[in-house]
């Protein structure tokens, strides 16, 4: 796991803004955020899975991802409001017939325009590798 650390830790005011972890690994799915919203996805793609009482397919872990989003707003860095940034990749595996991997990534923007406003928007890509 990657955590992020403050460069002046004497300058610090609020921790939970500096330090997260940017990128986490949960089976075949890639988690990359810019803010603590890297736990809430994870948390939500493991506990898809224990319900499963399987390996994740592509699909629930995708829902899983949009769901820990759908909880998050963005950034209380006042009056920034910095944006949620997350990423989701997710390699399928192959099947014998293919001759390339699959790996679709998921990108997910949280902003506003007003504080009390927020919007999610998600954009998919997929590439063959």
């Amino acid at each position: 796991m990657i955590k992020t650390q403050p460069f002046d830790p004497s300058k610090m005011k609020d921790p939970s803004l500096i330090i997260y972890s940017p990128l986490r690994v949960y089976q075949n799915a890639t988690i990359v955020t810019n803010g603590d919203q890297t736990d809430t996805i994870y948390q939500a793609i493991q506990q898809k899975d224990r319900q499963l009482y399987d390996e994740i397919s592509y699909p629930q872990t995708l829902r899983a991802f949009e769901k820990a989003l759908r909880t998050r707003s963005f950034e209380p860095d006042a009056p920034n409001y910095t944006p949620r940034i997350s990423g989701l990749a997710y390699l399928k595996p192959r099947k014998k017939k293919k001759k390339k991997e699959e790996m679709s990534f998921h990108f997910a923007f949280i902003h506003c325009k007003e504080q009390s406003r927020r919007s999610l928007l998600l954009r998919p890509l997929h590439l063959y590798l």
